[in-house]
């Protein structure tokens, strides 16, 4: 059985399509399916109105939320931008800022889930929120080149504040679980729930929350959108791929902030720290042409050969920032 991941989704059941999926032999996690109350991971935040959430999404630029296309429903945009609010924090009640909708945009190319035997997966499922004022949290990265075989394996941080269980039961709270990323598609990146510590899996009202991934340099990157599941929430997930969906994602971060350098957007030119994920940082280029000037340098001094050899060992680090 599959459904897509929002609340509202619940009333439905459909059947998978898919033998690769449609077999696959799990334990029944228990608790959340199946994770942990999350008091970090920030720039996950919940979607809803009226301190209740219905789906999820992650702050990728100060002012803009991707989420899923189908968290949209059968509402028009203009519904949900006049009561639409994002929630930042832990739950929507004792949350630490909550921001409104300006614009709702799904990807043109959405394709719902089909709702007849055998079914057809959505395609293109992401969506876009744009808030009406820029978010006071530091925002997560999304990912943009291709994914290979050598990305399989990887454990991913799904964060979202759906449900425990396929009954309903728990949604609203934000939570956290690891899931292996076990396969991929055309549209997806495939967890099981059988590979994924303690059994975690998305549930309803996960919808839109992302799949976090740490990079070597302690960076976050989303590589995903949580899209859809089994009916119980105990099997597998199918999470809509942002390097597959960047062009549109792109499209919107430079509409609404003017560019697509999101270390221009993120203020990484501007804060005297050099970041090597910025190739146009004057922080580096400064690095670079003070090493070029010292490794040029035909300059003589009279001091011992150790006081001047000590300082070569640093040439070429480059100082680092975290996010």
């Amino acid at each position: 059985m599959l459904i897509l991941l929002t609340t509202l989704a619940l009333a439905g059941s459909y059947e998978l399509a898919g033998p690769d999926l449609a077999d696959v032999d799990v334990e029944a996690p228990e608790g959340l399916r199946n994770a942990e109350t999350e008091y970090g991971y920030p720039a996950a935040v919940g979607l809803g109105a009226f301190n209740f959430t219905m789906c999820s999404g992650s702050l990728i630029t100060p002012r803009i939320v991707l989420s899923a296309a189908h968290c949209g429903g059968d509402y028009s945009p203009e519904t949900i931008v006049s009561i639409g609010q994002a929630y930042f924090g832990t739950t929507p009640a004792d949350a630490d800022h909550s921001i409104g909708f300006e614009e709702w945009i799904a990807h043109p190319g959405y394709v719902p889930l089909g709702e007849t035997v055998p079914q057809t997966l959505p395609k293109n499922d992401v969506g876009i929120v744009v808030l009406t004022e820029d978010a006071p949290i530091d925002p997560v990265w999304i990912r943009t080149d291709a994914m290979t075989d050598a990305d399989l394996g990887a454990t991913l941080t799904s964060v979202g504040w759906g449900s425990i269980d396929g009954e309903g039961n728990g949604s609203g709270t934000k939570r956290s679980g690891l899931l292996t990323a076990d396969s991929y598609n055309e549209q997806f990146i495939v967890s099981n729930s059988a590979t994924n510590p303690g059994n975690a899996q998305i549930c309803s009202g996960d919808s839109g929350g992302p799949m976090y991934f740490e990079r070597a340099d302690g960076r976050l990157e989303q590589w995903a959108v949580h899209s859809y599941g089994d009916l119980n929430c105990n099997a597998y997930s199918g999470n809509t791929r942002t390097d597959l969906t960047s062009e549109f994602i792109l499209g919107e971060v430079e509409r609404v902030h003017g560019t697509r350098d999101f270390c221009d957007i993120f203020g990484l030119y501007d804060d005297d720290v050099c970041d090597s994920s910025c190739d146009a940082d004057p922080v580096c280029l400064e690095d670079e042409a003070d090493d070029g000037l010292r490794k040029g340098c035909g300059c003589q001094t009279n001091a011992p050969a150790s006081a001047w050899l000590a300082p070569l060992v640093l040439l070429g680090l480059r100082r680092r920032r975290t996010r």
